[in-house]
């Protein structure tokens, strides 16, 4: 669950885990586009090329729940799908695990996708149709992702439930109705989504940020790539609408 220390400007902390990496003449100013939730984002300048620093503290998303992202990410760049490049740490790692303050983050850089934000241009009737069929190539390259061996797929709906089941018996051991009332809907939604179907056409993983400043476009090859910073089941996240509204 989200906590709101961790949504502060703390670019001091990105600074010193960007030493892990292999970095020349990095320029710091884009740092100001920084972007804090579960996870931080942070881009920076090197050789005239945009790279995106993400971190995360432990309390906030395991290590491989993180390794399973970039197992996804690094699937679709081979599937020829454009979004970014994975940069490898001076250890050689795509994932580091650095400790600071006492606090163990996770962190992983990115080369950003060419182009222009989209939020940023003037859009014309090609550059939608383009964006939806960027959208469909990715969910269709989506179909055919499999795990590398040893990697946990992303939770599903399952995993969801569970996690709701969990927040409510801690917050509610007074013994307040609203707990039974709540666990009592849970059942009921769990039991719907099992009867829904879960081949390969119906249940995968999408790209559920899929919103304007996420997305770039290279005006040079005239395509689009997106930074795919977050991916989720389909049920699963109908599933995380419907239980926050139960909170």
């Amino acid at each position: 669950m989200m906590k709101l220390r961790n949504l502060v400007d703390d670019r001091a902390t990105a600074k010193t885990i960007l030493d892990m990496w292999t970095f020349h003449d990095i320029d710091y100013d884009v740092m100001d586009e920084y972007r804090r939730s579960a996870t931080a984002i942070y881009p920076f300048i090197d050789d005239g090329n945009v790279y995106i620093l993400r971190f995360s503290p432990e309390d906030e998303k395991s290590k491989s729940f993180i390794e399973s992202e970039l197992d996804y990410i690094s699937y679709l760049r081979s599937a020829g799908i454009n979004v970014p490049k994975i940069v490898t740490s001076r250890q050689g790692n795509t994932l580091e695990t650095v400790v600071i303050d006492d606090v163990k983050y996770y962190a992983n850089v990115f080369e950003r996708v060419r182009g222009q934000r989209v939020d940023r241009i003037a859009l014309d009737h090609s550059h939608y149709f383009k964006l939806g069929q960027s959208l469909g190539k990715l969910h269709l390259a989506s179909e055919k992702y499999r795990p590398s061996e040893g990697k946990r797929i992303r939770p599903d709906y399952k995993d969801k439930l569970k996690w709701a089941k969990n927040v409510l018996i801690s917050q509610y051991q007074n013994g307040q109705s609203c707990h039974e009332k709540a666990l009592e809907v849970i059942e009921i939604l769990e039991s719907k989504l099992d009867y829904l179907p879960k081949g390969q056409e119906h249940f995968g993983l999408i790209h559920y940020d899929y919103d304007l400043d996420n997305i770039f476009y290279d005006d040079e090859k005239r395509m689009f790539g997106s930074l795919i910073l977050m991916m989720q089941y389909t049920i699963g996240t109908i599933l995380t609408f419907l239980t926050s509204m139960i909170h």
